[in-house]
């Protein structure tokens, strides 16, 4: 494969962020998992948001150049594995992208009037049925044609995210993260779901104590119940290990000893029990801390 040069504002690497040292040791032993996020739903009206919320499962990259990204891990944690770009694009072709940030009204309000007439299509192919139900065996008839184009429009927006919003009393600029999204495949047989129609109303969760939407809660729960499903894995062999993996960061010194006797000593590396010791010896080479990164650059 041809070397992709870079010019400075991108990384080389693909960075995925994780807040805690549990879950880094879980990526390095089964893979990333791909996990249900709550996304804005683009609103015509002012420019605001739609209560209606996006929820999808998906790993989330940055290529943020490592020496920017202290603000990065405020948000997203200290913690981080970064893989060859050019090896997940060919990875992950079907399913990897970098994120569209909309911010032009008309684009929104064109995205808003395809979805509704692929609403207004599945709606006439149903009444149809109610008056001829042999249209059902018809490929061309409204219902399915207006189902495709409504899943269609469904991919594209699972890669679009909001310039910038209100939070806690301050906009926070989305473009900054430079995002890159896999989607997982939607695959009901796998129990793998889209939900373009999650509710964004609030209710006070007794369990977390906190006012949570019901879109968060059900994230949370599809999360809870995809935690052994290997569908949900991106797993990787020996040989794709060498050739994509860049970095593993510690967020302290003191922590980078724990990495490195797990890596020496895990039976899976990256859901792969077939590791040689001396890819389990370049894996330790890769790790360093953000503590290190501090204070040397």
């Amino acid at each position: 494969m041809k070397e992709m040069k870079m010019n400075r504002i991108n990384s080389s690497s693909l960075f995925h962020f994780t807040k805690r040292i549990s879950t880094l040791k879980k990526i390095l032993e089964n893979g990333i998992r791909y996990s249900y996020s709550v996304e804005e739903r683009p609103d015509s009206q002012n420019h605001n948001y739609s209560k209606v919320k996006v929820t999808i499962p998906m790993i989330c990259f940055c290529d943020i150049p490592l020496m920017r990204t202290s603000i990065h891990r405020k948000t997203y944690g200290n913690y981080c594995i970064g893989f060859d770009k050019c090896f997940l694009k060919e990875k992950l072709k079907e399913t990897l992208n970098p994120v569209s940030y909309y911010n032009s009204i008309k684009a929104i309000n064109a995205l808003r009037s395809l979805y509704d007439f692929s609403e207004s299509m599945i709606n006439e192919g149903l009444n149809r049925f109610c008056d001829d139900i042999t249209l059902a065996f018809d490929i061309n008839n409204s219902f399915i044609q207006g189902h495709k184009v409504q899943k269609d429009l469904e991919y594209i927006l699972a890669y679009y995210k909001p310039c910038s919003q209100l939070l806690n009393g301050e906009f926070k600029d989305y473009t900054d993260e430079r995002e890159w999204r896999a989607v997982l495949e939607e695959n009901k047989n796998m129990g793998c779901s889209w939900n373009f129609n999650s509710s964004g109303e609030s209710f006070y969760d007794e369990e977390k104590k906190e006012d949570i939407t019901i879109a968060k809660k059900a994230a949370s729960m599809c999360n809870e119940g995809i935690k052994g499903n290997p569908y949900y894995f991106l797993r990787l062999t020996e040989d794709e290990i060498g050739k994509s993996l860049t970095h593993i960061f510690t967020k302290k010194e003191a922590e980078i000893p724990s990495i490195a006797d797990f890596i020496l000593k895990s039976k899976y590396l990256f859901g792969c029990n077939n590791i040689s010791n001396d890819l389990r010896k370049i894996l330790v080479s890769k790790i360093t801390s953000f503590e290190r990164i501090g204070k040397d650059f």
